[in-house]
């Protein structure tokens, strides 16, 4: 039997966590009946327990939403994935780019040299989210990394100090902004690689990514997932689960920054993931 999570009609809340901003409220609407409806800013609404999830399978994300009071809701609607332990997999271990290279020797402290060149690495106008580093210990860069260095003071500015390393000039030499533990330099070998890695976008939206959601009745939004892949900048956030995803909630971002401050009203059913 295909998995199937609903929610609607008599018990659909129960299906929900509390929002950002509090529950979303259920209210009758026309003839429709009972409907979910929320009129907060920037609310996150999860799906309780994780359900299972096999990449293998393909799975439909969707839903019924409609914008009420003369204003269009901006709307995500995904999943937020877990591995087998349960931990969650963020948008920065799922989401890097460039080439992998072999480290030659590590100065404590603040740099690394490495053993080939880094092509087309973040250089002078790079932001600081696009500038973390994940390490692979054993060189097998197929799974998620070993150890990653965050630098938690990171934005979307371009300031050198932005990263956990700075612009690169040099295409063997790497500055840092933050140290390497001790823990990671006595695990670093011949054999291990870094990646560059970054941020781009907590959950991963496949079905609505900041879409607006219609007036003039209710649509059914849909979206699909499967398979296993790292976000390189091609859209696989939206289509693939990250590697190492085995559970999964249900996540719908109501309302995203409205902007002028008038925080549209949404009212959304039927929410589904169906395993095909």
């Amino acid at each position: 039997m295909p998995l199937i999570i609903i929610a609607t009609k008599p018990g659909a809340i129960d299906l929900l966590g509390l929002g950002i901003g509090g529950a979303a409220t259920i209210e009758d609407y026309a003839d429709y009946g009972p409907v979910f409806a929320d009129d907060k800013a920037n609310n996150n609404f999860t799906s309780g327990p994780l359900f299972p999830v096999d990449p293998k399978k393909t799975y439909d994300i969707s839903g019924y939403f409609k914008s009420v009071a003369g204003r269009r809701s901006n709307l995500y609607l995904g999943i937020i994935p877990y591995d087998q332990t349960g931990a969650f997999i963020s948008d920065v271990e799922g989401n890097r780019s460039r080439n992998a290279v072999s480290i030659d020797f590590v100065v404590p402290g603040n740099q690394i040299n490495t053993a080939e060149d880094m092509v087309d690495w973040p250089a002078s106008g790079a932001v600081g989210y696009s500038r973390f580093l994940g390490f692979y210990y054993d060189g097998d860069t197929t799974h998620r990394p070993d150890f990653l260095l965050v630098n938690p003071l990171a934005s979307s500015e371009a300031a050198d100090s932005s990263g956990a390393f700075q612009p690169v000039t040099n295409p063997r030499m790497l500055t840092l902004n933050i140290p390497i533990p001790t823990a990671v330099i006595a695990k670093i070998n011949r054999a291990t690689k870094i990646m560059v890695h970054n941020s781009a976008g907590t959950f991963q939206y496949v079905t609505a990514q900041g879409g607006f959601v219609p007036e003039e009745e209710f649509s059914v939004l849909s979206g699909q997932i499967t398979g296993e892949a790292f976000e390189n900048g091609a859209g696989q956030s939206t289509r693939n689960f990250r590697v190492g995803t085995r559970y999964a909630r249900l996540c719908v971002l109501t309302n995203y920054y409205p902007g002028d401050g008038n925080t549209p009203k949404i009212l959304f059913d039927d929410l589904r993931v169906i395993e095909r």
